[in-house]
């Protein structure tokens, strides 16, 4: 076994409230430029940063970013103030003062250089080339002249060398507006001045012997200021303590105060480089930043915020923040080890890594340290420092031989643990336990590992790996708690402890208690970073501490605060959390050994800030917090459970119409809840979708349809007027037509059929004469009698078809009947009709009896010309509003390729065609030739 023995003093100076530099620039965040002037933190707790291209705005986690594009007058953001709630000023080099409300700009005062603003009774104070002062929307210029080294007056500047204009700091405090020497000042002055009723007056006169370069409150009644290396401490009344800076070759340039906290920017005579120096005046603790740490920059402006860190403004290295290491991270005595048990004696603390053993002095602080060869597992529980501490190996062979590390501390492989009260004493190792009360003693075999041993009154608590045990020494039974519960199955009780008479347990489920045989998970819905628990202690304040998978826990009040850092140095995981008979908490874990004074109770760190911002139905939920614990925000509608808010933004334009409240709160895993206030949303439906719009567009709709209706209607009277007008005018155009055409039948009649008449019957009777037949002329008389027969019943036929009383289909049939049975009255063949109609009186239009009486006239005497032909048949028929005429005969048909002459067909197509009508002619067997109409009726 190898020894390696060393011995360390522990350092405690300045080690419990250390400090930590962060930086933002313009590559590690979105700042926009790394020559920053001004700081702000504003009411919300928002940090405010001028820089050299436009405003920013920092919330912990990004910048919001304001330039000339957003209503600047100049990029060139010098200086930042609060001017009331919700509205800062600020002043810009070139486009002078400007304030800063609901994220708009409001233009103040004439486009000036300057580079330093407060407000001051109800107005605004600034420096630049010019003093200037706004109050009552009225911005007025001041100038201040350094008389003789006596006095300073306000008066305009004049050309005298014995006066020099001067342009000294200023600061508000108490409302009050207090001058004094500006630290770049070529030729400064001493004393502090007042400004009062328009002048400016000596104060603090047991200060005129300093040039003060820095100056401000520390109460209401106390006041600090500093010159050369020294800070001055006074009241109205006189010099309470000067103290030097223990860095004589430094000049304080400016100091700020905040809660027992100083910070100053010194600047070295010697490197011509600035430092910071924080002083904690209630712990009289001192610490520098040195140049180095701020890349060598020189130092804008410095600001203490809310959750006492330090911001830093640089001329070209972007903004710094110092901050302290939080107490959970700072006092850590022994880290980059695997920390895996804690042990307390008398006088040491003892720690087992897996091949190290450290051990703490708690009176000295000293840590003695020693590597071994076998590889550690933990203390024995029956360990005492007076007698043996064993460290049980991690070892599975039988071998009990021990190994001495110490006088009295020895490593051996595992041996049984041991508990006992006054009624009961119990033994275990692995599975196995001895219960031994009244007497009796009883082994048992359990199925699963036991953790950890309880006794409380009669029963045995047994943590094992699937579940939890209790044994009644009353009745030798054991009741299964946990392992056979389906919500708990598999469930590794780690570790149980009592307060009062409830029963905690660290198990791989969470958080548990067992009291009155009613089982709690506190883990579910409480915010518990890591359901898998290692160990927990239960300390003095009967406040709980757990280890976990992901750092460590605190439970009090129902609340888990959480601790689990990122950090390279701090444990991520710890094995287990010891509170010694000294009040220390020591937590362990991968990355060594916390240590926590525990004298006062468990307070929850500062909490975040929540800036809620409501534009219509979208609220937009800023969290400020500047330390790098997580943060949480969730938001609750109406009496609904908490949800998480992952985005920035909630947008209520998709929820149902109807009223809601709303709140958001947020936490850091280690703070309590702050809660932002209530909102009330009233989300209506859009106009045209209210039952007042709906009803207002039904009416509206029915008065439209109404007068829709109306006007159609008057549009049809109107139309049905014409038509009947129309119809009228018609009937008497029918009228007068019908009876010119009667007229003209009746002319045709007269005068031309009868002379035709007499001309065919004259001709006849002279062709009839045996003499005229023989002589010449007797062929030409002949053709006359011919042609006039044809003319004449040409002439009938018209004088018949424009007759209007024939427009009726009766006539046309009547018509046709006697043509057919006159034509083939003599002849071989039998002609018949059949006549089928819907209306006994059907007017056929115009024209159409003229071209249907010659179509068939044609068809019947074809028949008799050319078909040899038996029989033949006419037949009418109305259906469906059409005319259908057919005439058919059984005659030997003919072939329409191999004819000649094709008039007669043509003819026939054409006069079906001048009536919209539809012909075919079929010639197979027989001709048939079928006529059908449009609709006509």
């Amino acid at each position: 076994m190898k020894r390696f023995f060393g011995v360390f003093l522990l350092f405690f100076f300045w080690s419990s409230a250390q400090y930590k530099i962060k930086q933002y620039n313009t590559l590690n965040s979105n700042l926009p430029h790394d020559l920053c002037y001004g700081l702000e933190q504003d009411h919300n707790g928002f940090i405010w940063i001028g820089t050299d291209d436009g405003l920013a705005r920092f919330n912990g986690s990004y910048f919001k970013n304001y330039t000339s594009k957003d209503g600047l007058f100049s990029n060139y953001v010098i200086d930042i103030t609060t001017y009331a709630k919700d509205t800062l000023a600020l002043v810009t080099w070139g486009g002078g003062m400007q304030l800063l409300a609901e994220d708009r700009f409001i233009n103040i005062g004439e486009k000036l250089k300057l580079n330093k603003i407060k407000k001051f009774n109800q107005g605004l104070f600034t420096k630049g080339v010019y003093y200037v002062f706004y109050q009552n929307n009225d911005a007025k210029r001041k100038e201040f002249i350094f008389l003789n080294n006596q006095s300073i007056v306000i008066e305009p500047k004049k050309q005298n060398p014995d006066v020099i204009n001067c342009y000294p700091n200023f600061e508000v405090v108490h409302d009050q507006l207090y001058f004094f020497s500006d630290f770049n000042e070529v030729k400064p002055f001493k004393g502090i001045y007042k400004f009062e009723e328009e002048a400016l007056k000596k104060d603090f006169l047991f200060l005129n012997d300093y040039e003060i370069t820095g100056f401000g409150a520390i109460d209401a009644t106390s006041y600090f200021a500093t010159f050369q290396h020294k800070m001055v401490f006074f009241t109205d009344k006189g010099i309470k303590r000067i103290e030097s800076i223990p860095y004589q070759n430094c000049r304080i340039k400016k100091a700020i105060y905040k809660e027992d906290v100083l910070v100053m920017i010194l600047y070295n005579l010697i490197t011509k480089k600035e430092e910071l120096f924080i002083y904690d005046l209630k712990l009289k603790k001192q610490q520098l930043i040195p140049s180095t740490i701020i890349e060598n920059q020189l130092i804008s402006d410095v600001l203490l915020d809310v959750e006492g860190n330090i911001w830093v403004s640089t001329y070209g290295a972007g903004l710094f923040k110092i901050f302290k290491e939080d107490v959970y991270i700072a006092n850590h005595n022994i880290t980059s080890e695997n920390i895996i048990d804690v042990f307390e004696g008398h006088k040491k603390v003892y720690f087992i890594a897996a091949h190290k053993l450290f051990q703490i002095d708690k009176t000295t602080q000293n840590i003695d340290s020693i590597t071994v060869d076998e590889e550690l597992w933990r203390f024995g529980t029956n360990s005492n420092e007076n007698k043996k501490i064993r460290i049980f190996k991690r070892s599975s062979s039988n071998d009990s031989h021990e190994v001495k590390i110490f006088d009295n501390i020895c490593i051996t492989n595992q041996k049984p643990d041991s508990v006992a009260n006054e009624a009961i004493r119990t033994t275990f190792i692995e599975y196995d336990i001895t219960i031994e009360s009244k007497g009796i003693k009883k082994k048992y075999l359990l199925k699963n590992k036991i953790r950890k041993v309880l006794l409380k009154d009669d029963k045995v608590y047994i943590a094992t790996t699937n579940g939890l045990l209790i044994y009644d020494v009353n009745t030798n039974a054991f009741k299964l708690l946990l392992g056979t519960n389906k919500d708990y199955a598999n469930n590794d009780i780690k570790d149980i402890a009592f307060i009062d008479d409830t029963l905690w347990m660290a198990t791989s489920k969470g958080l548990l208690t067992l009291e009155n045989n009613k089982i709690i998970n506190y883990s579910k819905g409480n915010e518990l970073l890591e359901a898998g628990l290692n160990s927990l202690c239960v300390d003095h304040h009967n406040v709980i501490w757990l280890a976990t998978q992901k750092g460590f826990s605190i439970f009090k009040d129902n609340t888990f605060y959480n601790f689990f850092y990122k950090d390279k140095e701090v444990s991520t995981f710890t094995q287990k959390v010891y509170e010694d008979i000294n009040n220390i908490i020591w937590i362990i874990g991968n990355k060594g050994v916390l240590k926590v004074n525990n004298q006062n109770e468990f307070q929850s760190r500062e909490k975040p800030k929540i800036n809620v911002t409501q534009k219509g139905l979208i609220f937009n939920v800023d969290i400020i917090s500047f330390s790098k614990i997580e943060v949480l925000k969730e938001y609750k509608v109406n009496q609904e459970n908490w949800q998480k808010l992952t985005e920035a933004e909630l947008d209520f334009k998709n929820f149902q119409y109807g009223k809601y409240t709303l709140q958001f709160r947020s936490r850091l895993l280690n703070s309590d809840w702050v809660y932002s206030k209530k909102y009330t949303l009233n989300i209506k439906a859009p106009w045209y979708k209210q039952s007042w719009s709906l009803l207002l567009i039904v009416f509206l709709s029915g008065v439209i349809v109404i007068g829709v209706i109306y006007i159609r209607l008057k549009h049809v009277q109107k139309r049905n007027q014409f038509l009947q007008a129309t119809i009228l005018k018609n009937e008497i155009l029918q009228t007068e037509l019908s009876s010119v055409r009667e007229n003209v039948a009746q002319d045709f009649h007269d005068e031309l059929g009868n002379k035709l008449a007499g001309i065919t019957v004259l001709s006849g009777m002279i062709i009839e004469d045996e003499k005229f037949k023989k002589t010449d002329w007797f062929k030409q008389l002949e053709r006359i009698n011919k042609d006039a027969q044809e003319l004449y019943f040409g002439i009938k036929d018209f004088i018949w078809s424009i007759d209007s009383k024939n427009d009726d289909l009766n006539e046309l049939i009547f018509y046709l009947k006697d043509f057919g049975e006159e034509l083939f009255a003599s002849t071989k063949i039998e002609f018949n009709i059949e006549i089928n109609i819907d209306n006994t009186t059907i007017k056929l239009p115009y024209y159409w009896s003229r071209q249907l009486l010659l179509l068939f006239k044609e068809a019947m005497t074809n028949t008799l010309k050319y078909s040899e032909a038996t029989h033949c048949v006419l037949k009418i028929k109305t259906k469906k509003n059409k005319l259908k005429i057919i005439f058919s005969d059984n005659g030997k048909g003919f072939d329409s390729a191999t004819l000649k002459r094709k008039n007669g067909l043509l003819n026939m197509h054409k006069r079906a065609n001048k009536i919209d009508g539809n012909l075919t002619i079929e010639a197979i067997n027989g001709t048939e030739i079928t006529f059908i109409s449009k609709p006509i009726f």
